[in-house]
């Protein structure tokens, strides 16, 4: 109503709503933007972490797949180091794996020996004469070729079962035997069931295959590699087992499904499911990604990711509802306050005939003050309530019902048992003693955080304070009145603050937090363990102090600008320990952004892997070097000749092959035992390879039998000189397991380039001479010529007498 020449005119009821309404649809507009940010926020954050996490285990996975193929590699070595293997001799191989420690899942390591059906019988009488009288190859039936697993080991339990099978008796296993037989190189199989299977725990199985071929001969192609094959190394995987033991705890909050195919994801190719087809619900996952994983051979592998219920929970990233809270809060005070201040105006214009001037300056003085006090309830953004302690009777504010989802109609009436039933039991207890301590006026307020159930099933964190404002004349409370706060996001932001700092604490790898520049803000103790750093040695730091100086600094320029562009790179670098001490690391990096794009910050985890790196290295040594004498095999000196010809073809310069076999070492095996033999050749090879250059190559090919590389000739004649030095080393006497004895040598060479001629012509031209040296008497060298006689073609009498 206004007021006009003192009279009252009334207006619409509408113009009244009209204000209210319209602050009211503002707020709900600005709260409804601000929510709507705030989730999409959130939900980066949550699908930035399971990125993060699931390029860990993809990365995990695909390394310990590589060390599974190079045990393959190591263990075919063996066979082209001694030619002949045997059980005794397999079993130290595969315990020197430790098999337990270092390859988790593998359930062993073993050779399949490739069989013509002509040699069945024959291979069968062969085995039960090793011990095995029951001996026979499975599934029994006629068929062109046969294998048989002939050494398993730990040759125990499960393993047993597969002795004498017949793999390529099945198709997905003959498909990965003959890939890797044909190209040489490692092959994993499709999904099957392995013999080791009981009736129990029945798994997926996958194998990995590498090719093992006759000893000296350098197959080039598919042809020459299936006449030449001897059988395969190989090893069964149960998947379960495998993948569970790499991943560990991982797979707690996220859901891991592998595929052996890149693009049929169904049962027919399911080979791991971390849950199991009935654990798995018709909803959508809370997140999902799809990885392919490239095994060593060419097979792919498709990774299903899909984050659980629990993966929220386990990032510990709480939704920002002290935010939305604050705004909604506010605009419903605003809107409640224009709606006061219009009914306040209303009353006043009723009586505005009858206030006097006095009146008039008290409606004024009472105005300002309600905008103090509006002022004041839009900052404080709280439930408030009044109790009649007597009746139970509670009047509260529409914010005290909002904050746990609700209208004032719905929990209307409202009383002290509408409260109670909200409040966690487990809270009761704490608010009824704050409750009692001030009905005793042992305190003046009451103040207690209760945890109280929203509409939506969820339970929020709301600060109750109140006070007794009424009491009666036996100091019994009559009326109380306080408030309720909202304090959820403050609570969850505790909580996500604790699990921030104890995975810092915690964490097994070094971390390091660093500013945009890339100074170190923070460091946790395994940094100290790994680097020799304190942490407060570290504050302040370029993160670049822990460089080895063994990259250049074109690789960190790629790496700061992979995490800039990414938001992350992995990878390995060399560090340097604060004593010096060079080590490999295993390093994360992940840019943390501003809202706007800019990075903040940069978040390093690294492991030290020299270890493992020591353990990879030692493989490889053994693959491609012989066991007793430490020189190359054949497999490192094939690669050694192709260099050295390739070198001389460049320099334009010559290169002689030497085929070096000794005299008289039968006798000493003979006479003396092996383990004289042994020595023997220990010795030889030694006082051989100090007559030659460092740029030179001594290999021992098997046997007795040494090749000998000398690069880098200017004229042909240059190595007779050495020739010469090499048969007086052999032929000195030599003191084995306290016997004096003593051998010689017989030595053939030829040299290149030659036009046309290969590797390996060179390897039989140094062989055809080295036996025209056995005709010639023995400890002496012959060149290869074109006339000279292939070693077939020598006198079969002299044949007997050489061998």
């Amino acid at each position: 109503m206004t007021r006009d020449n003192n009279k009252i005119v009334s207006h619409p009821v509408r113009q009244r709503f009209l204000p209210a309404l319209l602050v009211l649809l503002l707020a709900i507009a600005c709260l409804s933007l601000i929510l709507n940010q705030l989730h999409l926020r959130h939900e980066q954050t949550l699908h930035d972490h399971f990125e993060a996490e699931t390029t860990g285990m993809t990365a995990a996975i695909h390394w310990h797949m590589s060390a599974y193929a190079q045990t393959l590699h190591g263990a075919a070595g063996l066979f082209s180091a001694s030619g002949e293997v045997t059980r005794a001799g397999w079993k130290r191989y595969v315990e020197q794996l430790n098999l337990d420690q270092v390859y988790g899942g593998i359930q062993g390591v073993g050779y399949s020996q490739y069989i013509p059906a002509a040699n069945l019988d024959a291979h069968q009488q062969t085995v039960r004469g090793q011990g095995f009288p029951d001996y026979r190859v499975t599934p029994a039936g006629k068929r062109e070729s046969y294998s048989s697993i002939v050494y398993l080991e730990p040759f125990s339990g499960r393993n047993l079962r597969a002795f004498g099978y017949d793999m390529l008796s099945e198709p997905v296993r003959r498909a990965a035997m003959e890939r890797a037989r044909d190209t040489g190189a490692v092959a994993f199989s499709g999904k099957v069931t392995l013999m080791q299977e009981t009736d129990q725990d029945i798994q997926a199985g996958i194998l990995a295959y590498y090719p093992v071929y006759a000893q000296g001969v350098f197959p080039r192609t598919v042809r020459q590699r299936r006449e030449v094959l001897l059988g395969w190394t190989y090893s069964p995987y149960r998947m379960s087992d495998m993948i569970e033991a790499i991943l560990k705890d991982r797979l707690a909050s996220i859901d891991l499904e592998i595929f052996d195919s890149a693009e049929r994801l169904d049962a027919a190719t399911l080979l791991y499911d971390s849950r199991g087809s009935a654990d798995r619900r018709d909803e959508p996952p809370r997140f999902a990604k799809l990885a392919r994983l490239q095994l060593e051979g060419g097979r792919t592998w498709t990774l299903r990711y899909s984050a659980l219920r629990s993966f929220d929970a386990s990032t510990r990233l709480a939704p920002p509802w002290a935010e939305f809270a604050a705004v909604f809060i506010i605009s419903l005070l605003l809107c409640g306050l224009t709606w006061a201040l219009i009914n306040t105006r209303r009353r006043a214009d009723l009586i505005a005939d009858e206030m006097t001037t006095s009146l008039r300056e008290s409606q004024r003085e009472f105005r300002g003050l309600s905008e103090r006090l509006a002022g004041v309830i839009w900052g404080t953004n709280i439930g408030t309530w009044e109790w009649d302690v007597a009746t139970g009777n509670i009047i509260c504010n529409a914010r005290w019902a909002e904050i746990v989802g609700h209208t004032l109609d719905d929990l209307s009436p409202i009383r002290v048992d509408t409260w109670r039933r909200l409040v966690h039991p487990d809270d009761l207890k704490r608010s009824d003693a704050e409750l009692e301590r001030g009905f005793r006026q042992e305190s003046d307020l009451y103040e207690c955080e209760v945890r109280m159930r929203h509409k939506d099933g969820r339970w929020v964190w709301v600060l109750d304070r109140g006070r007794v404002l009424e009491w009666d004349a036996d100091d019994r409370p009559l009326r109380m009145s306080g408030t309720h706060q909202d304090i959820t996001a403050r609570k969850e932001t505790e909580v996500r603050l604790q699990l921030a700092a104890s995975v810092f604490s915690h964490a097994r790898e070094g971390i390091i937090i660093t500013d945009s520049a890339g100074f170190i803000l923070d460091a946790n103790q395994p940094f100290t363990q790994i680097t020799g750093y304190s942490r407060q040695e570290a504050l302040g730091r370029p993160a670049w102090l822990l460089h080895a100086g063994r990259q250049p600094e074109a690789f960190f320029q790629t790496l700061r600008q992979a995490a800039a562009d990414t938001g992350h790179w992995s990878g390995e670098t060399w560090n340097r320990h604060k004593s010096g001490e060079i080590y490999v690391a295993l390093l994360t990096i992940s840019a943390v952004k501003e809202d706007t794009g800019a990075i903040q910050n940069y978040v390093a985890l690294f492991n030290d892997i020299t270890p493992m790196k020591a353990r990879q290295k030692q493989l490889e040594h053994i693959a491609y070097h012989d066991a007793l004498t430490g020189l190359p095999n054949r497999l490192l000196l094939a690669d050694r000749m192709q260099q050295a010809m390739a070198m001389a073809d460049r320099n334009r310069q010559h290169l002689a092959v030497i085929y070096l076999d000794l005299d008289g070492f039968k006798e000493v095996n003979d006479s003396h035992g092996h383990d004289a033999g042994d020595e023997l050749l220990a010795i030889v090879a030694q006082r051989m390879k100090a007559g030659l250059r460092e740029i030179d190559t001594l290999a021992r090919i098997g046997g007795d039998e040494f090749v000998a590389i000398l690069a880098g000739l200017e004229r042909t004649q240059d190595c007779e000189s050495v020739l010469e030095r090499l048969l007086r080393a052999v032929a000195e006497p030599i003191m084995a397991t306290g016997v004096a004895l003593q051998v010689s040598a017989s030595i053939g060479a030829t040299f290149y380039p030659q036009p046309g001629v290969d590797a390996e012509q060179l390897l039989q031209q140094a062989d055809q001479a080295m036996y025209r040296a056995k005709y010639a008497g023995k400890n002496c060298f012959q060149l290869f010529h074109s006339t000279t006689p292939p070693r077939r073609l020598l006198p079969k009498v002299m044949e007997s007498q050489l061998s």
